[in-house]
């Protein structure tokens, strides 16, 4: 057989090309109509679906509510994220909702910055409740879009694991000098061995005119010097929660009249700092979780007895300062008129020698008199279960009608 002539191969290629084209031509329609279908079925099924008759307000409110109670973190099995992928009816309402997109819990390297990034632009202009967790030594790109989520942060909590965590976290809070609407701050760090500098402590409370909350876990540095020690301490109006534990270096510089919680840990701790702080302050403080100094002294009396209004005490004793127990049993010292909750944490166990004391105490302090308001309950934190004198006496008691609970930890009596 002899061989075509060119003109007829390139005729045949022509061809080819030109059914190609058409293949492909053809097949692009088929997409556009698998599209199409695609898309005319998703907007069938939105007919059917009950919250496509709901007003957006209320289809908004329904997604609200299926929003987990504790702490919102990244879960791609779980809302909001799971919204976004059960139809386009349901993405749509989810992107349309910015509260959805308000809080947020993520921990570093486990998620990106351009996961928080996008999740923070959804809740648009809203206040911003953020968690960040783990390695949180994330670069310049991490403090700039801090910045820029600033003038919306309303709670902020730091859980960070190194020392090299919780400097970059202390180096990103003071780089912002306004935080308009933040309520709460709390950072904390599993390092025992980071201190942070008073300086940064406050300038926070200056950054943060609306800061109601404050909650440092974290020890101060002994060299702490303050460049914003003047004549007059900072005052600041609005803070009623502080947690803090060392305050070296810190409440000589501050006043804070609208306290109302303080928790504050006592060692190698000036207790005339804290004397002056509370004269100075004058709060209406109403809950005092107390780690006293390990010796008890008329100082820390006189701090008791400028904060008549206190309601519940959490308190800590050693075997060198039980006398607070003979205290809080006399009419005569004056000593927290109001106490009407009380919680007992021995650093190791309550000693036979202690118990009188203690039960004669509660004694007193349940009977309401023109001295003291009639103590309600009783918690007592103890390793070691009460002996069967003691135990009985505190069941007395709560025939009587004192609430009394004993456990072995915090949460065991709460």
């Amino acid at each position: 057989m002899s061989p075509a002539p060119p003109s007829v191969i390139a005729e045949l290629q022509e061809h080819l090309s030109k059914l190609a084209l058409a293949i492909e031509a053809q097949k692009e329609i088929l997409r556009d109509l698998e599209k199409q279908r695609s898309q005319a079925l998703s907007r069938l099924n939105d007919c059917f679906d009950p919250i496509a008759r709901l007003p957006l307000e209320l289809q908004s409110e329904i997604f609200l509510c299926c929003l987990p109670s504790n702490e919102l973190t990244v879960n791609t099995r779980g809302p909001p994220i799971l919204f976004l992928r059960v139809s386009r009816l349901w993405r749509d309402i989810a992107l349309a909702t910015p509260k959805l997109w308000a809080h947020l819990s993520i921990a570093f390297p486990r998620h990106s910055l351009d996961l928080c990034e996008s999740w923070i632009k959804r809740a648009q202009h809203l206040p911003l409740s953020l968690t960040l967790r783990g390695d949180l030594v994330l670069g310049d790109r991490a403090l700039e879009l801090l910045d820029d989520w600033a003038q919306q942060l309303q709670h902020l909590s730091l859980d960070v694991g190194t020392s090299r965590d919780a400097d970059w976290s202390m180096r990103y809070i003071c780089i912002v000098e306004d935080l308009p609407c933040l309520k709460t701050l709390s950072i904390s760090s599993s390092d025992d061995i980071y201190f942070y500098d008073a300086d940064n402590w406050l300038e926070i409370l200056d950054a943060a005119p609306e800061l109601v909350q404050l909650n440092l876990r974290i020890g101060s540095s002994e060299q702490s010097r303050s460049r914003l020690a003047s004549s007059e301490p900072l005052v600041h109006e609005s803070l009623e929660r502080l947690q803090l534990p060392d305050p070296k270096g810190v409440l000589q510089y501050i006043t804070l009249p609208g306290l109302k919680e303080l928790s504050l840990q006592f060692i190698d701790f000036d207790q005339e700092h804290l004397k002056a702080f509370l004269t100075r302050s004058s709060p209406t403080l109403v809950y005092w979780d107390l780690n006293p100094p390990l010796q008890w002294s008329p100082v820390m009396t006189d701090c008791l007895r400028l904060v008549p209004s206190l309601v519940h005490l959490f308190l800590r004793i050693g075997d060198n300062n039980t006398n607070i127990i003979t205290l809080l049993a006399t009419p005569s010292s004056n000593i927290l008129p109001n106490l009407c909750h009380l919680t007992l944490q021995p650093y190791f166990t309550i000693r036979p020698e202690d118990v009188d004391p203690i039960i004669r105490m509660l004694s007193v302090r349940r009977l309401a008199s023109a001295d003291f308001r009639k103590l309600e309950s009783f918690r007592l934190i103890d390793r070691d279960p009460p002996n069967s004198d003691f135990a009985a006496a505190l069941g007395k008691l709560a025939e009587d009608g004192m609430n009394i609970r004993v456990g072995k930890s915090r949460e065991d009596v709460e």
